[in-house]
């Protein structure tokens, strides 16, 4: 009963009071009469203290200002605008020509990203694209190539962070990342894109450019701030050879140190003994980016890195 009532007009609900009325007090003579009878008053009193309640609540529902009294042509009203909302969504992702003055766009963002081939150590420069489309806020990675569990949280705390720094929960919207490398490439792992996938995602929600003549290598803290990483100098090498002209980096790591391999051996009677210690040099990563014609600037979080990624 109570739930038919909650679209009720209050005028309706006044008539139903008066029938209820009625009817209790037809009720209530009969049984009267039938007190009278078997001179048993508890009874009636029960049945005068139920009509009492009924009356109550019938009489707060009519004229209850909360959702109860919603009308029926609110309802169909709220859900119209929905539908608009929602048409006008799907226009603006899918690059659909809308009808009417629905405007609409593409929203796709693509970075680069510096990576070490784990074979031979050489530094590989590959692209993530960012893209949104209407959703429910689902973080999602292309599984082409196959991305280890690092890269997926690295992945995660980039949306996060981007979120926080636009304030844009982006409820309503799927995030998609895609790792578009050579064919070469099997599995991608690693943190170290953390920053660079914030970047684009942040390009991404606010809709801003991304500097074509600068990448990136660093992590991305829970906090925002750019975490260090290895193989800087084989990064730094691949993106000055792919024409970058500033490469980005995590704060202290412009002098690092390089490990080179030394092996000696000894013969000990019919047996020869193989013996590896590494001859450690420093190497300023800023000096030797100067001779390839690319500049290198530390980044302590992601704010300094939007100075200049971002346009």
């Amino acid at each position: 009963m109570l739930a038919r009532l909650k679209y009720t007009h209050p005028k309706d609900l006044s008539f139903i009071i008066v029938i209820y009325f009625s009817r209790i007090t037809t009720i209530m003579k009969k049984q009267n009469s039938s007190m009278a009878e078997s001179r048993n008053p508890v009874f009636g009193y029960i049945v005068m203290l139920l009509a009492g309640a009924v009356i109550a609540v019938l009489f707060m529902a009519a004229f209850y200002k909360g959702p109860m009294n919603l009308t029926q042509s609110a309802v169909t009203q709220q859900a119209a605008n929905t539908q608009a909302a929602s048409q006008a969504t799907q226009l603006s992702y899918s690059g659909q020509k809308p009808s009417g003055n629905v405007s609409y766009e593409l929203i796709e963002k693509t970075v680069p990203v510096l990576a070490v081939d784990s074979q031979n150590d050489s530094g590989m420069v590959e692209n993530l694209t960012v893209k949104l489309i209407p959703g429910n806020g689902n973080i999602l990675i292309d599984t082409s190539p196959y991305t280890e569990t690092d890269l997926q949280y690295s992945t995660n705390v980039a949306a996060m962070i981007a979120k926080n720094v636009t304030n844009n929960n982006a409820d309503s919207t799927d995030i998609i990342y895609t790792y578009k490398t050579s064919d070469e490439v099997a599995v991608i792992g690693g943190g170290s894109a953390g920053g660079a996938e914030t970047i684009a995602t942040i390009a991404a929600l606010e809709g801003k450019s991304i500097n074509p003549n600068v990448a990136m290598t660093g992590t991305i803290n829970p906090d925002g701030t750019i975490g260090q990483v290895g193989g800087i100098p084989e990064k730094a090498k691949a993106a000055a050879d792919a024409g970058y002209k500033l490469l980005l980096i995590p704060q202290g790591q412009s002098i690092v140190q390089n490990y080179v391999p030394i092996i000696f051996s000894q013969q000990y009677g019919r047996y020869r003994v193989y013996r590896e210690e590494y001859n450690v040099t420093s190497i300023n990563i800023s000096d030797e980016a100067k001779q390839w014609g690319m500049d290198v600037k530390e980044v302590a979080n992601i704010q300094d890195a939007m100075k200049y990624m971002l346009t």
